[in-house]
């Protein structure tokens, strides 16, 4: 051998292919073990949802010259439609849910709903025979039934309100201001 041969020496491409695996596969199975997101961040991620799903059903409602209504229960929230009918005489409030994908039913995970309506507190506990339902009417004018909705988490103290005006104006808040 010369001493101007050298030989270099180094890595194949096979050999370091395998270890960028392994270094994926590490690193995806740590990334898997931490928790998906704590639930503050769930619990703004659902207020900031549930705010802007209100305003929009608004905005529909008098668009469509609607009247709909956000129908509360302890495990979740849906939007419909009420008519009004007249049968034998009558007045009949007809409700249909909406047939919309962005207004479908949602379930709410780890969290409950409570509200205050008229000054009085309406809990959303579900009882012995059937859940309590509590619905937020929308007129097409873009009035509200004068809420405030307390959306908390299950596990603990914390929550948000949403307060929603009799005219229609929706804000996000903590329990804190």
């Amino acid at each position: 051998m010369s001493p101007f041969s050298t030989r270099q020496r180094g890595f194949t491409l096979l050999e370091l292919m395998v270890v960028l695996v392994v270094l994926g596969i590490v690193v995806s199975m740590t990334t898997l073990s931490f928790p998906e997101t704590d639930e503050s961040d769930h619990l703004q991620r659902e207020g900031e949802r549930l705010v802007t799903l209100i305003k929009m059903a608004r905005d529909e409602a008098i668009i469509r010259n609607e009247e709909w209504a956000i129908v509360l229960t302890e495990t979740g929230y849906s939007f419909e439609l009420q008519e009004l009918t007249i049968v034998d005489n009558k007045a009949v409030v007809k409700r249909t849910p909406i047939d919309d994908k962005l207004f479908r039913t949602r379930p709410l995970e780890r969290l409950k709903l409570s509200l205050l309506q008229e000054r009085t507190r309406i809990n959303l506990q579900e009882g012995d025979d059937k859940a309590t339902i509590a619905r937020i009417y929308i007129l097409s004018s873009g009035e509200m039934t004068e809420t405030e909705l307390r959306l908390g988490l299950v596990s603990g103290e914390d929550y948000l309100r949403v307060n929603i005006s009799a005219l229609g104006e929706i804000t996000l808040k903590d329990k804190d201001s």
